[in-house]
């Protein structure tokens, strides 16, 4: 990609169509209890992404889903 950079060769479009959606998920063990730092991570993530979901240039476009139910509970 560099070389097509210096180059000059390589052209940005903007994609309009179809629509492009993206997910962050955050993949845990399910035959495990989630570890005070995977719960932390999840925690941080939520409160980064939630701050995002509100804030311009993201305000409306973002959605956030509810917290999955874990298996061991929390």
């Amino acid at each position: 990609m560099q070389g097509g950079l210096i180059s000059r060769s390589l052209h940005a479009r903007t994609l309009t169509g179809p629509a492009v959606s993206t997910r962050l998920m955050l993949a845990t063990a399910s035959n495990r209890a989630m570890t005070r730092a995977v719960k932390a991570v999840e925690i941080t993530l939520r409160a980064i992404v939630d701050e995002m979901a509100r804030n311009p240039p993201h305000a409306g476009t973002l959605k956030v889903a509810a917290a999955a139910r874990h298996a061991s509970g929390a």
